[in-house]
């Protein structure tokens, strides 16, 4: 064969060969992008869950606070029996025990998708529950106040956490 076969051979070559090496850059180019777009969509979702989670926590807190400071000045002003025959403080008891079960789901489920709020989660849980232990009005109103920033701490935790790790 001469050289004038040999040309276009050698052309044609080299075209199948850059046409396949474009299509395996195009792919390798598509598949990292896709991953990369996968990966920031899974960081996005598990940042939004963190968020919700760590809302419904600190307004379960909230509200059982609350529960337990109503329960708290009941027994404090009133020792008289209510109307319906039990004491003030066991007309509060279903309120305070509803509003205790609800930390439970937000608080579990903060410490399994981010294990690394569970300590400040813990914190903010185990300083609103005391509040029960309360002897008097002022003992109360001190434990509220620790509740409080217990529960700010975890936010601000939480806003950190946010920020850098996701």
């Amino acid at each position: 064969m001469d050289t004038s076969t040999w040309v276009p051979i050698g052309t044609s070559v080299v075209a199948v060969v850059g046409t396949l090496a474009g299509t395996l850059l195009a792919g390798l180019i598509h598949s990292r992008t896709s991953r990369t777009s996968q990966a920031a969509a899974e960081a996005e979702s598990r940042r939004s869950e963190i968020l919700s989670t760590v809302t419904a926590l600190v307004a379960a807190l909230d509200d059982h606070r609350r529960a337990q400071m109503v329960r708290t000045r009941g027994r404090v002003r009133s020792t008289t029996p209510a109307g319906n025959g039990a004491t003030p403080e066991e007309s509060y008891t279903q309120a305070v025990h509803q509003t205790r079960s609800a930390v439970t789901g937000p608080s579990v489920t903060l410490r399994i998708i981010c294990p690394e709020l569970a300590e400040a989660a813990e914190r903010a849980v185990a300083a609103t529950f005391t509040i029960r232990d309360a002897e008097s009005l002022a003992d109360a109103e001190e434990l509220r106040l620790r509740s409080k920033l217990a529960c700010d701490a975890l936010v601000t935790e939480a806003g950190r956490f946010l920020a850098h790790a996701i």
